[in-house]
């Protein structure tokens, strides 16, 4: 196996496994914690965690940042949030790691801005929030990276597809090989067509040279309608 095969395996490997692992990595509200949440937050935070039992970690996410808002001062809730959006944020790109590093922060400061809120959870959100803005301005760096890389991968790809042959008698070649393939089954097509039309004259020849006799051969005439 080429370099660039075993290279995409492993990244498509690694990307199915974190995207299936990082969530087993966050633990969510402990009970006592989801039975402070006021009515309204509390049924948007447990189709939140449905949501995320079944892997759907943007529709989850959304749901627990609803729920945030819907009880802005549980604490518990709003460090889950921050911790979320900021592990998704690192695994998306663009404006959308943009949209989730912001919820991330907003669940941050809004913590940091209370006065009744224990010295050790604000060092654990001030750190946090230093950590995304750090984040924050390295999202472009961080994209124009993965997309160089990407774009390496995709050349190793093309280059290693028109060296191999080992597929092409499943149908799967090379795209010159497709093109002249292509070139030949038109020309076929075209002398096939010319055969078809002198038949067509033969058949009607012999059609009608038979019509005083048993009316002409079925299969002949039927075979070019």
């Amino acid at each position: 196996m080429n370099r660039a095969c075993k290279l995409v395996g492993a990244l498509l490997v690694f990307g199915s496994l974190t995207a299936a692992s990082w969530g087993q990595q966050v633990a969510l509200l402990a009970k006592k914690y989801e039975n402070r949440l006021n009515e309204k937050a509390h049924e948007i935070y447990k189709a939140g965690v449905e949501q995320f039992d079944k892997i759907n970690y943007d529709a989850a996410i959304l749901s627990f940042y609803q729920a945030m808002k819907a009880d802005p001062q549980h604490i518990k809730l709003r460090f889950l949030v921050a911790d979320l959006a900021h592990r998704r944020g690192k695994m998306t790109a663009g404006a959308k790691t943009v949209e989730y590093y912001t919820m991330a922060k907003e669940a941050l400061s809004g913590l940091i801005s209370r006065t009744d809120l224990r010295s050790e959870d604000r060092r654990r959100a001030e750190t946090h929030l230093e950590e995304i803005e750090r984040d924050t301005g390295n999202i472009s760096f961080r994209d124009s990276r993965r997309d160089v890389t990407g774009k390496q991968i995709i050349k190793e790809i093309v280059a290693e597809r028109e060296k191999f042959t080992g597929l092409r008698p499943l149908g799967l070649e090379s795209p010159a090989s497709e093109e002249a393939t292509g070139a030949a089954g038109a020309a076929g097509a075209t002398g096939g067509t010319t055969a078809g039309q002198a038949g067509r004259g033969q058949g009607q020849g012999r059609g009608q040279g038979n019509q005083g006799g048993a009316g002409g051969n079925p299969a002949a005439s039927s075979r070019y309608m």
